[in-house]
């Protein structure tokens, strides 16, 4: 979380400085978005909200939300730098999907992050054998900043991408890359 609130720090400055215009993220035209208020609606209640879900429909449901976040980004394929958030998701789910439905976390990573696991179903923690362990949650933030947490080489190369996507769009000009930006409000005539 806190690694997330830098980046968005880090890319609010960048397009500042490198001229970009904020105000152009606006006109992003992105389709499909309830996929993605889905899929995050469906990891808050089975993480968050529910006291104890069958592991099985937990494990399963958390596979769906990336089916969702899959479709998402495939009608947004011709968006900027959405290959690369498109690895890092790739690179999440292969490791969810062999741990069946669970992100393996380090033994390591949490203590560092200070966290402890929760009863019920968690969409990451310690596994006794994990599958593809080095693209888990291995990643800490310590547990004397705020917002610590666990978090993996595929958060990050999102995390990136999302950056690099959010530059690239913001130094477009209205001209270009019509394809994925609404056209410009017209200037009012009166």
């Amino acid at each position: 979380m806190l690694i997330g609130v830098i980046a968005i720090v880090i890319v609010v400055a960048a397009v500042r400085l490198t001229g970009g215009q904020l105000s152009t993220l606006a006109r992003l035209r992105l389709r499909g978005t309830w996929l993605v208020a889905t899929a995050l609606a469906v990891q808050v209640v089975i993480i968050s909200i529910l006291d104890d879900p069958p592991p099985a429909l937990a494990q399963w449901l958390h596979l769906a939300t990336y089916g969702c976040i899959t479709i998402f980004i495939l009608m947004n394929r011709s968006v900027p730098r959405m290959s690369v958030i498109a690895v890092g998701g790739a690179s999440n789910f292969a490791v969810i999907a062999a741990n069946h439905g669970v992100m393996p976390a380090s033994a390591a990573a949490l203590r560092t992050a200070g966290r402890t696991i929760p009863n019920g179903f968690n969409n990451s923690f310690a596994l006794p054998h994990p599958r593809l362990s080095f693209l888990g949650d291995v990643l800490a933030t310590p547990s004397t900043l705020p917002l610590a947490n666990v978090f993996s080489i595929g958060d990050i190369t999102i995390l990136i991408g999302l950056a690099l996507l959010v530059t690239t769009v913001s130094r477009t000009s209205p001209t270009e890359f019509s394809n994925y930006l609404r056209p410009a409000a017209p200037l009012d005539a009166t």
